[in-house]
């Protein structure tokens, strides 16, 4: 297993084919089957050379991505924030580079107007109202967002642990939704979303009908 400081590569960090060996070694079993079996067929997509993990920026990851498939790029993307993830926390890298790479689309989804969803959002019981404008703020899964503690939170910055894909992610909040998160009496050790499913589910019907649109929770992406 290559260390923080002695790799075959030779540099401050090991190759994006050796970090995959670790990444399977320790994040594998913490994931679905079917995302390892994303990351297995996203894999022969990464760059076989021996450059360091560390080295790698946004331009050259885009650059390398370019010609994949909308699916093959999103996989591999995927994976690859996935493992420079992972690098932070070893030491081998200090930011992520996947964050600056930009995404392909692989479809047209309705999203509300942020012109009208708070309005909209508003109108609801505070619980479901809260898990909306998380799962609207953040862009993330609900399964994610029913997840989300107080120790979650510092301030108006969110730090958020995908269950999915075994990502860390940190995401600033608006003023409005971090406030929203601090008066809802949530306690340490307790969920911001502790409803059922059916009402979130309900809620986002509601708000639908009245924005005269059918966003599914996708949507909130």
């Amino acid at each position: 297993m290559p260390s923080k400081r002695n790799t075959r590569s030779g540099s401050s960090g090991p190759s994006l084919l050796e970090t995959f060996e670790v990444f399977k070694q320790e994040r594998y079993p913490g994931l679905a089957p079917s995302t390892q079996k994303r990351y297995d067929t996203a894999s022969i997509h990464l760059p076989s050379g021996r450059k360091s993990i560390s080295l790698y920026t946004p331009l050259e990851i885009t650059e390398h991505l370019k010609n994949l498939t909308p699916g093959a790029h999103h996989g591999t993307r995927s994976l690859l924030s996935a493992m420079m993830s992972m690098a932070i926390g070893k030491g081998w890298r200090t930011d992520n580079p996947v964050f600056h790479v930009p995404a392909k689309k692989l479809g047209t989804i309705s999203r509300w107007p942020r012109n009208r969803i708070y309005e909209a959002i508003g109108r609801l019981p505070p619980e479901e109202g809260r898990a909306l404008s998380l799962m609207y703020e953040t862009v993330q899964r609900l399964s994610d967002i029913e997840r989300l503690r107080p120790e979650n939170l510092d301030g108006s910055v969110l730090t958020i642990y995908q269950k999915k894909t075994g990502n860390k992610v940190i995401l600033p909040l608006s003023q409005d939704v971090a406030q929203m998160l601090l008066a809802s009496g949530t306690q340490p050790g307790q969920r911001y979303v502790a409803i059922p499913r059916h009402r979130i589910y309900r809620a986002l019907k509601k708000v639908n009908e009245e924005l005269g649109m059918k966003v599914t929770p996708h949507g909130l992406r």
